[in-house]
Protein backbone atom coordinates (compact mmCIF):
# COMPACT_ATOMS: atom_id res chain seq x y z
CA UNK A 1 0.00 0.00 0.00
CA UNK A 2 1.53 3.10 -1.27
CA UNK A 3 1.58 6.05 2.26
CA UNK A 4 4.30 8.25 0.52
CA UNK A 5 4.25 10.50 -2.14
CA UNK A 6 7.63 12.64 -3.32
CA UNK A 7 7.52 15.55 -5.20
CA UNK A 8 10.75 16.95 -7.27
CA UNK A 9 9.59 20.92 -7.39
CA UNK A 10 11.53 21.42 -10.95
CA UNK A 11 9.28 21.03 -14.20
CA UNK A 12 6.78 18.84 -11.41
CA UNK A 13 5.52 21.54 -9.21
CA UNK A 14 6.88 24.74 -10.84
CA UNK A 15 7.94 25.57 -14.35
CA UNK A 16 11.42 26.15 -15.36
CA UNK A 17 11.89 27.71 -19.02
CA UNK A 18 15.05 29.53 -18.60
CA UNK A 19 15.45 30.58 -22.38
CA UNK A 20 12.05 32.05 -22.02
CA UNK A 21 12.89 33.45 -19.28
CA UNK A 22 15.83 35.40 -20.72
CA UNK A 23 13.67 36.44 -23.56
CA UNK A 24 11.11 38.08 -21.07
CA UNK A 25 14.23 39.84 -19.24
CA UNK A 26 14.85 41.79 -22.49
CA UNK A 27 18.38 39.65 -23.49
CA UNK A 28 18.57 38.93 -27.26
CA UNK A 29 18.38 35.38 -28.91
CA UNK A 30 22.46 35.17 -29.53
CA UNK A 31 23.61 36.84 -26.11
CA UNK A 32 20.67 34.34 -24.51
CA UNK A 33 21.57 31.06 -25.94
CA UNK A 34 25.58 31.98 -24.64
CA UNK A 35 24.19 33.51 -21.17
CA UNK A 36 22.16 30.22 -21.30
CA UNK A 37 25.29 27.79 -21.64
CA UNK A 38 27.49 29.91 -19.53
CA UNK A 39 24.81 30.35 -16.17
CA UNK A 40 22.19 27.17 -16.41
CA UNK A 41 23.86 24.40 -18.06
CA UNK A 42 27.49 24.77 -16.32
CA UNK A 43 29.02 22.52 -13.55
CA UNK A 44 28.67 25.97 -11.02
CA UNK A 45 25.12 25.52 -11.56
CA UNK A 46 25.18 22.09 -9.56
CA UNK A 47 27.41 23.53 -7.29
CA UNK A 48 25.13 25.88 -6.05
CA UNK A 49 22.41 23.24 -6.13
CA UNK A 50 24.95 20.74 -3.87
CA UNK A 51 25.37 24.04 -1.61
CA UNK A 52 28.97 23.86 -2.07
CA UNK A 53 29.56 27.33 -3.60
CA UNK A 54 27.50 30.47 -2.69
CA UNK A 55 25.81 32.69 -5.30
CA UNK A 56 28.22 35.14 -5.09
CA UNK A 57 31.00 32.97 -5.37
CA UNK A 58 28.96 31.74 -8.72
CA UNK A 59 28.69 35.30 -9.77
CA UNK A 60 32.03 36.24 -10.06
CA UNK A 61 32.65 32.80 -11.47
CA UNK A 62 30.32 33.43 -14.18
CA UNK A 63 31.63 36.71 -14.76
CA UNK A 64 35.34 35.47 -15.00
CA UNK A 65 34.02 33.00 -18.02
CA UNK A 66 32.23 35.97 -19.67
CA UNK A 67 33.34 39.02 -18.63
CA UNK A 68 31.54 41.00 -21.27
CA UNK A 69 28.07 39.97 -19.78
CA UNK A 70 28.67 40.51 -15.89
CA UNK A 71 25.73 43.17 -16.17
CA UNK A 72 23.53 40.61 -17.48
CA UNK A 73 24.77 37.33 -15.12
CA UNK A 74 24.02 39.69 -12.06
CA UNK A 75 20.28 40.50 -13.21
CA UNK A 76 19.71 36.87 -14.34
CA UNK A 77 21.21 35.48 -10.99
CA UNK A 78 19.02 38.04 -8.90
CA UNK A 79 16.15 37.13 -10.81
CA UNK A 80 15.94 33.93 -12.28
CA UNK A 81 13.67 32.51 -9.23
CA UNK A 82 10.88 35.17 -10.77
CA UNK A 83 10.92 32.34 -14.39
CA UNK A 84 9.27 30.05 -11.85
CA UNK A 85 5.81 29.22 -12.63
CA UNK A 86 2.88 26.49 -11.52
CA UNK A 87 2.41 23.63 -13.77
CA UNK A 88 -1.52 22.81 -14.30
CA UNK A 89 -2.60 20.69 -11.99
CA UNK A 90 0.14 19.35 -10.12
CA UNK A 91 -0.12 22.13 -6.76
CA UNK A 92 -3.76 20.70 -6.91
CA UNK A 93 -2.87 17.47 -7.05
CA UNK A 94 -0.18 17.86 -4.05
CA UNK A 95 -3.36 19.22 -2.12
CA UNK A 96 -5.52 16.64 -2.95
CA UNK A 97 -3.15 13.71 -1.73
CA UNK A 98 -2.16 15.41 1.71
CA UNK A 99 -6.06 16.09 2.61
CA UNK A 100 -6.84 12.39 1.72
CA UNK A 101 -3.89 11.19 4.41
CA UNK A 102 -1.14 10.48 2.37
CA UNK A 103 2.46 11.47 3.42
CA UNK A 104 3.71 14.30 0.99
CA UNK A 105 6.93 14.92 0.84
CA UNK A 106 9.17 17.04 -1.48
CA UNK A 107 12.48 15.81 -3.05
CA UNK A 108 14.60 18.62 -5.66
CA UNK A 109 17.89 19.70 -6.72
CA UNK A 110 17.96 23.47 -5.42
CA UNK A 111 20.11 25.65 -4.45
CA UNK A 112 19.44 28.07 -1.44
CA UNK A 113 18.77 31.10 -2.54
CA UNK A 114 16.20 30.39 -5.10
CA UNK A 115 14.95 28.11 -2.82
CA UNK A 116 13.94 30.10 -0.42
CA UNK A 117 12.53 32.60 -2.52
CA UNK A 118 10.24 29.86 -3.94
CA UNK A 119 9.30 27.94 -1.36
CA UNK A 120 8.17 32.07 0.61
CA UNK A 121 6.28 33.16 -2.91
CA UNK A 122 4.38 29.56 -2.90
CA UNK A 123 3.30 28.88 -0.08
CA UNK A 124 1.54 25.29 -0.90
CA UNK A 125 5.42 23.88 -0.70
CA UNK A 126 5.25 24.54 3.34
CA UNK A 127 2.09 22.28 3.60
CA UNK A 128 4.14 18.97 2.59
CA UNK A 129 5.36 16.41 5.35
CA UNK A 130 9.01 17.36 5.45
CA UNK A 131 11.65 17.78 2.57
CA UNK A 132 15.13 16.77 1.41
CA UNK A 133 16.29 19.41 -1.10
CA UNK A 134 19.87 18.60 -2.29
CA UNK A 135 21.71 22.00 -1.35
CA UNK A 136 20.93 21.44 2.71
CA UNK A 137 21.82 17.67 1.99
CA UNK A 138 24.81 18.32 -0.11
CA UNK A 139 24.09 16.04 -2.61
CA UNK A 140 21.99 15.89 -6.13
CA UNK A 141 19.63 13.52 -7.96
CA UNK A 142 20.15 11.02 -9.15
CA UNK A 143 23.06 9.93 -6.65
CA UNK A 144 21.50 7.05 -4.42
CA UNK A 145 22.50 8.51 -1.52
CA UNK A 146 20.15 11.48 -1.54
CA UNK A 147 17.35 8.81 -1.79
CA UNK A 148 18.47 6.69 0.73
CA UNK A 149 18.62 10.26 2.96
CA UNK A 150 15.00 10.88 2.35
CA UNK A 151 14.08 7.35 3.25
CA UNK A 152 16.11 7.23 6.95
CA UNK A 153 15.06 11.22 7.68
CA UNK A 154 11.58 10.16 7.68
CA UNK A 155 11.61 6.36 8.35
CA UNK A 156 9.69 5.67 4.77
CA UNK A 157 9.47 1.99 3.64
CA UNK A 158 10.76 2.41 -0.29
CA UNK A 159 7.48 -0.24 -1.20
CA UNK A 160 5.21 2.45 0.49
CA UNK A 161 6.97 5.32 -1.43
CA UNK A 162 6.04 6.69 -4.74
CA UNK A 163 8.50 8.80 -6.30
CA UNK A 164 7.54 11.45 -8.89
CA UNK A 165 10.81 13.58 -11.63
CA UNK A 166 10.29 15.17 -15.16
CA UNK A 167 13.68 13.21 -15.45
CA UNK A 168 13.64 9.45 -16.24
CA UNK A 169 17.27 8.62 -14.80
CA UNK A 170 16.27 10.21 -11.31
CA UNK A 171 13.11 8.03 -11.24
CA UNK A 172 15.40 5.17 -12.71
CA UNK A 173 17.97 5.45 -9.47
CA UNK A 174 14.68 5.95 -6.72
CA UNK A 175 13.24 2.72 -8.57
CA UNK A 176 16.85 1.06 -7.92
CA UNK A 177 16.29 1.36 -4.27
CA UNK A 178 12.92 -0.12 -4.35
CA UNK A 179 10.92 3.16 -4.12
CA UNK A 180 7.62 3.35 -7.13
CA UNK A 181 8.79 5.95 -9.64
CA UNK A 182 6.68 8.35 -12.06
CA UNK A 183 8.07 10.05 -14.85
CA UNK A 184 5.97 13.18 -14.94
CA UNK A 185 4.38 14.49 -17.95
CA UNK A 186 1.40 16.52 -16.91
CA UNK A 187 -0.48 16.59 -13.63
CA UNK A 188 -3.67 14.30 -15.64
CA UNK A 189 -1.26 11.41 -16.49
CA UNK A 190 -0.05 11.52 -13.25
CA UNK A 191 -3.25 10.58 -11.57
CA UNK A 192 -3.57 8.34 -13.68
CA UNK A 193 -0.66 6.40 -12.59
CA UNK A 194 -0.91 6.75 -8.63
CA UNK A 195 -4.54 5.86 -9.38
CA UNK A 196 -3.35 2.45 -10.93
CA UNK A 197 -0.70 2.24 -8.05
CA UNK A 198 -3.70 2.00 -5.66
CA UNK A 199 -3.44 5.74 -4.56
CA UNK A 200 -7.05 7.50 -3.67
CA UNK A 201 -6.12 10.35 -6.46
Amino acid sequence: MIKNIVFDIGRVLLDYQPMEFLKSVGIGETEGMHLNEIIFKNDLWLQLDRGIITKDEAIRKYCTLSPLHTDSIHQIMNTWPDMLTLIEGTSELLRELIAKGYHVYLLSNFQEDGFNQVYNKFTFLKEVKGKVISYEAKLLKPEKEIYIHLLEKYDLIPEETVFIDDLKENVEAAIELGIKGIVFESAKKTREELCSMGVDA
